[in-house]
């Protein structure tokens, strides 16, 4: 009888647990998710009061009390310079640190009224999810509805990532993929808006960045900066909507494995290769589930034969290639990621950033 009873007990904390762990770490009712969004952003003379302030902290001296771009750039290199130097430190202030972030990303993604749904002539593709309520209360990924409050402290719906990390994955990408000012960006899962807010300050990009959780989309266009849009959509299928050539890079991290089946993954990808003008690269990062690494690993057109309707150079990376560094949190798992080069007629390997590159119309290499 009494093993009987160990027994059930047993059985019914290993069913706690993978509820727990399959639901994110907690149990949390709609209603509960509800009270997780964050509060309403401060004013703009309140953030203008603050920068002043983080201006004089930095011995920084801004040229006006404004909050433009220009005046704003030397204080975000000024404040990243200190959040990244803070996390080398061996035994740095983790309160100071979380500090520093919090003042950093209220200069990126700073409150603004634009709110804008178009970019450079391109509007927002439709949303067939939008005012249907499905599991929940919530439309799919239902889980980062709580993690919202992350973004104004770590600027990324990640739990366990810290904005030094974050700073590290942005920039990278940036220089692998070549930003220059005037390019047109998609993110694909954009989240909090902090990639598209940070890339546009510091490499002057403009850019549309879609995401599938309304509030996520909601507080990103809270914090627009000019030149950019943010737009509840369906990212799965909302690609078909826009028109072929339109941007110059597609970007996306950690987001498209979430895409189930893994070969519907394939359909997202094909949809930004079309999308991309010719020169332009696609890239889609940290793949860390094990379906997605299986299923990519081989190289993008292992997966998607039909990529090779396009003039391409394809590659699978693991990210301790692409992501150098001791802060780089995803070296405990064996993520990967996708970067595909869209030619012009006549290139030939112009993809940067892998040594172990192959050449030719169609190719794909996994660097180690």
């Amino acid at each position: 009888m009494n093993r009987s009873r160990y027994v059930c007990v047993v059985w019914v904390v290993t069913a706690l647990t993978w509820v727990l762990w399959h639901e994110g770490g907690s149990l949390v009712s709609v209603a509960d998710v509800e009270l997780t969004s964050p509060s309403p952003p401060p004013s703009v003379s309140e953030v203008d009061s603050q920068v002043v302030s983080s201006f004089q902290t930095l011995n920084i001296e801004p040229n006006t009390t404004t909050a433009s771009d220009d005046d704003r750039l030397p204080l975000l290199e000024g404040m990243r310079e200190a959040v990244v130097g803070i996390a080398k430190q061996q035994d740095y202030n983790f309160t100071e640190m979380m500090r520093l972030s919090a003042e950093m990303l209220t200069v990126v993604n700073h409150p603004t009224d634009i709110r804008s749904t178009s970019i450079n002539n391109l509007t927002c593709p439709p949303n067939p999810h939008q005012g249907v309520r499905k599991k929940n209360g919530c439309t799919q990924c239902s889980k980062y509805k709580r993690y919202v409050s992350n973004c104004d402290t770590t600027g990324t719906l990640f739990m366990d990532v810290r904005l030094p990390s974050f700073i590290h994955v942005m920039d990278t990408i940036a220089k692998k993929a070549s930003f220059k000012p005037g390019m047109r960006v998609l993110d694909w899962g954009s989240g909090c808006g902090t990639k598209l807010n940070y890339w546009r300050m510091r490499y002057g990009i403009h850019g549309m960045g879609l995401d599938y959780t309304k509030v996520t989309v909601d507080y990103a266009q809270n914090r627009s900066r000019d030149g950019l849009t943010f737009c509840w959509a369906d990212g799965s299928k909302a690609l078909k909507y826009l028109p072929e050539n339109s941007f110059d890079r597609v970007v996306s991290h950690s987001a498209l494995y979430h895409v189930m089946p893994v070969t519907s993954q394939c359909k997202v990808v094909i949809q930004a290769v079309r999308i991309t003008k010719p020169g332009g690269m696609i890239w889609f990062g940290h793949f860390r589930s094990a379906p997605a690494i299986k299923f990519w690993k081989k190289g993008p057109l292992h997966a998607c034969p039909k990529l090779s309707n396009f003039n391409i150079e394809a590659h699978t990376w693991k990210d301790t290639h692409i992501f150098e560094g001791k802060e780089s949190w995803y070296k405990s798992i064996h993520a990967i990621s996708i970067v595909i080069y869209k030619k012009e007629s006549n290139d030939t390997d112009l993809i940067d950033g892998s040594s172990d590159s192959t050449s030719g119309s169609h190719s794909s290499s996994t660097p180690t």
